[in-house]
């Protein structure tokens, strides 16, 4: 019912601003307290916190990204053993496909 007035009109109103307390359950010099308390709370121990959340939060990811590494190069190392290993066994079976024909004699 307020929003053509709204529309038309550059004044705002709030007409849920005396009701917020009364949602919220508690009266306007609770209210006043709470937000004076938050207002005056120390926030050193909030920065302390995130501090050292953050300096955790990077110790983890250095030593996962280390892991990472080692497996990696575990990986690779292997996968290289793996391809010389199967180059060799390629070049002694080609070596004995053709010892039987170095061994054949003519005269046989």
């Amino acid at each position: 019912r307020y929003f053509h007035a709204a529309l038309a009109s550059t004044h705002v109103y709030d007409h849920t601003a005396g009701n917020v307390t009364l949602a919220l359950g508690i009266d306007q010099e609770e209210l006043e307290e709470l937000l004076w308390f938050f207002r005056r709370e120390d926030p050193s121990t909030w920065n302390y916190s995130v501090l050292a959340l953050s300096f955790v939060a990077m110790i983890l990811g250095l030593v996962l990204l280390a892991i990472n590494i080692v497996r990696n190069r575990k990986r690779k190392i292997h996968m290289y053993k793996e391809a010389v290993q199967t180059a060799q066994q390629a070049e002694l079976e080609a070596k004995q496909a053709l010892m039987p024909v170095q061994e054949y004699s003519p005269a046989e």
